[in-house]
């Protein structure tokens, strides 16, 4: 499941492939950064959290576009 900054919810992994690589072929896309600031794994390691700041960068036509914010991600260990 993914939360966007705007708050639409994109929910199954090909729905969210499919939207990143939407995004990536965007002419003006130039890159994403994540910066962790902190990340906790639970006992036995299989759960964790990480939370940090991310920024894009995009090339448009009045200059770059860098859009920004904070970020909070929960893995989940899977079998393989």
């Amino acid at each position: 499941m993914l939360v966007a900054g705007n708050g639409s919810v994109e929910s199954g992994i090909e729905t969210i492939k499919k939207g990143w690589a939407e995004e990536f072929a965007d002419p003006g896309y130039i890159r994403y950064a994540r910066t962790p600031k902190r990340v906790e794994v639970a006992d036995g390691g299989a759960r964790a959290a990480e939370s940090g700041t991310w920024m894009g960068m995009f090339d448009r036509s009045g200059g770059q576009a860098r859009p920004h914010g904070t970020y909070f991600v929960h893995w989940v260990h899977a079998a393989g």
